[in-house]
């Protein structure tokens, strides 16, 4: 990574960068002259991540951190700090999705604290940390990652994921409120079925089901979050904050 005397672009991060709607995230950052953190656990894809957005023209790097344990969270900003000492953009993308189409009465507790500590603690701490870095410079741009089931149930999800997808939407809308006065901008985007490799995990004929659920006809691709996300980080969309937006092919119309 850089070292801090070296930095003049501006520093955008990206929890979960290394695959699905993060890694588009990252791509729609490639050619600007943005430097762009990714981050997640899972370092060799974290690596290929970087690699590729380089070969793009970007400015990559990738920071390992597993969002089920607090102090790598603390680590990750550390590190951040230390190295640039500021944070123009963050786009919280990394979650995990549980235990799939199981009912409430039968979900496992470790799984649900699970779900509940990535899904919306890691949330909670990454917002606090990016916060601290973007106040002395008065301005910052924060877009968080929910789902559709944090807008309505998901029988898909279960009451784990939709639990923790509603708490993303009120922490969006909390800090918001809190820091809109120091010009830091919080919003939310809700995806519906996105063709990603966890959704695959969990649906088969991911297309066909698609083309079903969503009233435009088609499953939603990384891309179609990644391009929202990345209006909603532009000064176009500077006078909008504390909303939750659904990205769904005309579901909740």
């Amino acid at each position: 990574m850089k070292s801090s005397k070296d930095i003049s672009s501006k520093i955008v991060l990206i929890t979960g960068g290394n695959s699905g709607i993060g890694f588009a995230c990252a791509k729609q950052f490639a050619s600007t002259d943005y430097t762009t953190i990714l981050t997640g656990r899972r370092r060799l894809a974290g690596e290929n991540a970087v690699e590729e957005l380089n070969k793009l023209g970007g400015d990559a790097y990738f920071l390992e951190c597993d969002f089920k344990y607090g102090d790598q969270i603390k680590s990750l900003f550390d590190n951040i700090k230390k190295t640039y000492n500021r944070l123009d953009i963050a786009i919280n993308s990394a979650g995990i999705e549980g235990k799939p189409f199981t009912k409430l009465t039968d979900y496992p507790e470790k799984i649900w604290d699970d779900v509940i500590q990535v899904n919306l603690k890691a949330i909670w701490l990454c917002l606090k940390y990016e916060i601290d870095l973007m106040l002395p410079y008065q301005r910052g741009t924060i877009v968080n990652i929910a789902s559709l089931a944090g807008l309505k149930a998901s029988l898909t999800g279960g009451a784990a994921y939709t639990a923790s997808k509603h708490g993303v939407v009120g922490l969006t809308r909390s800090a918001a409120r809190e820091f809109a006065s120091q010009n830091i901008r919080v919003n939310c985007l809700c995806p519906a079925l996105i063709k990603t490799s966890m959704a695959e995990r969990v649906i088969e004929n991911i297309d066909e089901i698609g083309a079903q659920d969503h009233p435009i006809g088609r499953v939603g691709l990384p891309r179609d979050v990644a391009q929202a996300a990345y209006w909603f980080c532009s000064d176009q969309s500077s006078f909008i904050t504390g909303i939750s937006v659904p990205i769904d092919g005309g579901i909740m119309a």
